[in-house]
């Protein structure tokens, strides 16, 4: 159990991270499947909810902590250290893979298999290409309307779990992410009331979308995952300067991944 709690804790401290995904980590962490599978039927049927009570309270307890925790000390690493933070992260996805081949008998490359591969690859390349693109011509928002912001705050929690895609990216794409963080820091009750039924209704209807595919298609989907995580891990390479200094993080991070999962 102490384990859940801790890999809790690392998926919540990167779903507060602009471009990083929490489902990533999930998935990279091993606690993926269950996760899914738990909070499709905490959503749909009560009755078998009761088995899965421990597994969601240790893990969901560890995410709000590692959001609470690692907000100032992850802006502090990126402000300070961005390129060293960048490559661990880096190590934590590659990591990651090995163990999604892992988790899967029919996991025998095949052509099908690999086109689901590039499939997924492309869709994350041309989201992170597009996402960019609208985020460099936003400008900060204001107050959104309730609606909006219902809207905005359940495509982003449903997106969180969602490996490959960040939910905190999102809420920048959609002029909502500092006014959220707003809401959190001031307490602003009405607007936190509707950021937190948004994303129980985004969690609701995501997680049963991935659970049916991980049920019916678990192969062809971890496919499409591996191919959604090797695109993401494009916006951590460090860049040519900063490789001598960094390359060993990266294994660190590896190592760190392998141990946990």
């Amino acid at each position: 159990m102490f384990k859940w709690f801790v890999k809790g804790i690392l998926v919540g401290a990167a779903n507060i991270i602009p471009g990083v995904s929490g489902g990533t980590i999930a998935v990279v962490l091993s606690i993926y499947n269950p996760l899914i599978n738990s909070l499709s039927h905490a959503f749909s049927n009560w009755s078998k909810l009761r088995p899965h009570l421990p597994f969601l309270v240790c893990v969901g307890s560890g995410a709000v902590i590692g959001i609470v925790l690692f907000s100032k000390l992850l802006t502090f690493a990126f402000g300070m250290y961005p390129s060293f933070t960048n490559a661990v992260l880096l190590g934590i996805l590659m990591g990651g893979i090995p163990i999604l081949f892992r988790s899967n008998k029919h996991m025998k490359p095949t052509f099908a298999k690999f086109g689901i591969f590039v499939f997924g690859f492309i869709a994350m390349a041309c989201f992170l290409f597009f996402s960019s693109h609208l985020t460099e011509d936003l400008s900060v928002a204001g107050e959104p309307s309730q609606i909006i912001l219902f809207v905005t705050c359940a495509i982003a929690a449903g997106a969180m779990i969602i490996p490959g895609i960040s939910g905190s990216l999102l809420l920048v794409i959609f002029g909502a992410y500092e006014y959220v963080l707003q809401a959190i820091d001031q307490l602003l009750i009405g607007s936190l009331a509707i950021i937190a039924l948004a994303s129980l209704v985004g969690i609701g209807v995501f997680s049963k979308i991935m659970n049916k595919c991980i049920s019916q298609f678990p192969a062809y989907t971890y496919y499409f995952l591996i191919g959604m995580i090797i695109a993401s891990s494009y916006v951590l390479l460090p860049s040519l300067s900063d490789l001598p200094s960094t390359i060993l993080f990266i294994p660190l991070g590896y190592w760190f991944t392998q141990k946990l999962g």
